[in-house]
């Protein structure tokens, strides 16, 4: 799934992103997880146990001086046709179901790295789904 950030945004306007949340403070990541798709996209995803990693980035904002990590986990959302009626389009203004091999042609539009880290959870997804 790729998400279109809102022109508004500061940090990469209008670009495709997989949808994120930030950790509160006492919060697990899978609570995390679980809350940001929720609000962000109105479905339940499902986590594996443990939780399975694809990547980790950083992100520089030069306007407040400081960096931003994070981690990108495997999930699976096992309604994707929700997606599309739920979304909340204050955080979205698009949501596009794309094939990985198609992703190359969108990384103009798309935040860094996108297109190499949404292969990397597709190898993890049928990794996973062989070992299952």
């Amino acid at each position: 799934m790729a998400a279109r950030r809102p022109a508004t945004k500061r940090r990469y306007p209008a670009c495709f992103e997989f949808g994120c949340g930030q950790l509160r403070l006492g919060e697990s990541f899978v609570d995390c997880l679980r809350r940001a798709y929720k609000d962000d996209f109105g479905v339940d995803i499902v986590l594996t146990e443990p939780l399975i990693p694809v990547t980790t980035y950083e992100l520089r904002d030069e306007q407040e001086q400081r960096s931003i990590p994070g981690i990108i986990f495997f999930a699976e959302i096992p309604s994707p046709d929700t997606v599309l009626d739920s979304f909340a389009k204050e955080k979205h203004t698009e949501i596009r179901w794309v094939d990985v091999s198609a992703l190359a042609a969108m990384a103009q539009e798309c935040v860094p790295d996108f297109a190499s880290t949404a292969g990397r959870a597709v190898e993890l997804w049928r990794t996973s789904r062989s070992i299952r």
